[in-house]
């Protein structure tokens, strides 16, 4: 391939170029309505703080908006475009970030795959890419602890990474030679300190607030995600249903079963990851797992970005020559799908209800993808042999 002949630093290069060629693009379109929620955040951290702005987030954690206030203020950033902006920009740093840490090829897939995401539609997932691979390659467990709590500071969605993360942390102590408080102190301290700091400038009510709104029951089980609940819906309500006053009738037993599921989907895939992490692919593949199970059964919320963090995952595995394009792009392909079905080129369409019947095949191709892909996850599980700490870290 010609991207295996290339070097990795002409690739990242390369990549990092487009991506700030892409920038421009930002200005062309207004993007989805997640833009317009974004800029009302902004617009009320720019005239009361960050602190006392943070009052009119609807459900985020804080860390989206402290940076979206940080980097509008420094550079002077016009309201109406700075969200694009800003996460057009952490796109290009996101990209230069894999490419050092996993591959010339896999900044190229970054910048590729996640443009129109954030340069057209405007999502901010792309403020994600650097702490998520920093929390995944770092050779430091305390560089990487921290980089998991900035990541559950931009999105709650990555509260399902952490689980995993942990099994693995343990898993690498127990493996050590020599353990002691101090060696884990030194581990935990960073990540507890940027804890402590959000707690006391936010306050824990408020962010426990703010994460009972997104996990409320009271919410869609899909949010225009193409997961189980979509399907389902489609049977239940005679096509795929929109509006909380459809979703008012369903039972809270439904729910609670699918989130015990989930619950036990995650801490199967700890569970696993302590008990045989094998290598990094295996460890990226149980992240991976823990995403797409989040996705396709979690029964609160679930939107049609939400695959964004296991997408990103699979762009690393592949950029480290671990797996075969096509098996990465089982993920990519149904998040991009979903992505343009509800919103189109610009932001403002909505090519899915053009579909007709035909939008059910999709659900249900969307749906079989996902569950293979996890399926796959799982199985590489039990059939690599065990690495200790010293030998993985000598494949690096």
């Amino acid at each position: 391939m010609v991207l295996e002949r290339l070097s990795s630093e002409v690739l990242t290069r390369c990549a990092v170029a487009l991506g700030m060629g892409l920038l421009p693009l930002a200005l062309l379109s207004t993007g989805n309505s997640d833009v317009t929620t974004q800029t009302t955040w902004l617009s009320a951290a720019l005239e009361r703080g960050p602190v006392a702005g943070y009052v009119a987030v609807l459900d985020y954690p804080p860390g989206t908006t402290l940076v979206m206030w940080a980097v509008t203020s420094l550079l002077g950033l016009p309201l109406e475009h700075a969200v694009k902006l800003v996460s057009a920009g952490a796109l290009v740093l996101g990209t230069f970030t894999i490419g050092r840490m996993v591959s010339g090829r896999a900044a190229v897939a970054t910048v590729l795959v996640f443009a129109y995401p954030t340069v057209i539609l405007g999502y901010t997932d792309s403020l994600s890419l650097t702490p998520l691979a920093v929390a995944v390659f770092s050779r430091h467990w305390a560089t990487r602890l921290f980089a998991v709590v900035l990541l559950v500071s931009l999105k709650w969605t990555a509260l399902i990474l952490c689980p995993v993360f942990l099994a693995i942390w343990v898993a690498d102590v127990r493996n050590k030679k020599r353990v002691g408080a101090r060696l884990l102190l030194q581990d935990v301290l960073p990540a507890i300190g940027v804890v402590l700091a959000f707690l006391f400038t936010y306050g824990p009510r408020t962010l426990v607030n703010h994460l009972a709104v997104a996990s409320s029951t009271t919410t869609s089980p899909s949010a225009n995600a193409f997961n189980v609940h979509w399907l389902i819906s489609w049977f239940w309500f005679d096509g795929a249903p929109y509006g909380s006053e459809v979703y008012d009738s369903i039972s809270s037993l439904y729910r609670a079963l699918f989130q015990i599921l989930v619950a036990f989907l995650i801490v199967a895939v700890a569970v696993l990851a302590f008990r045989s992490a094998r290598s990094d692919h295996h460890r990226l593949a149980c992240l991976r797992t823990a995403v797409v199970a989040y996705f396709l059964f979690a029964a609160f919320s679930v939107h049609e970005n939400h695959l964004f963090l296991a997408v990103a995952l699979s762009i690393m595995v592949w950029g480290r020559g671990w797996e075969r394009w096509t098996t990465t792009a089982l993920p990519g392909a149904p998040y991009l799908l979903n992505l343009f079905l509800y919103y189109g080129p610009s932001g403002t369409q909505r090519p899915l209800y053009s579909l007709g019947n035909l939008a059910l095949a999709v659900g249900l191709a969307v749906v079989a993808c996902l569950i293979w892909a996890g399926a796959r996850d799982l199985r590489l599980a039990f059939r690599q042999p065990r690495l200790t700490v010293e030998m993985r870290d000598a494949q690096r």
